[in-house]
């Protein structure tokens, strides 16, 4: 069997942390099924996320550092 690898983007990243119930439930169930060696992301998808949950939206209040760093 071949292995596989999924990578995870900031829209992915993003709308997890803002409990985005689409993308809660998608990550919620890689994580209980997949090996986590098999998911990844890459730095610049970390700094985008951070930068967005950073940013205040019409909808929500900017991340604080504290919390962003916390998720």
């Amino acid at each position: 069997m071949s292995k596989f690898r999924i990578y995870v983007d900031t829209n992915v990243l993003t709308n997890y942390f803002t409990k985005q119930a689409d993308d809660v439930k998608c990550l919620d169930y890689l994580f209980s099924r997949v090996r986590k060696e098999i998911l990844f992301t890459s730095s610049l998808a970390v700094v985008q996320t951070v930068s967005v949950l950073q940013t205040r939206k019409k909808n929500r209040e900017a991340f604080t550092r504290e919390k962003a760093v916390e998720k």
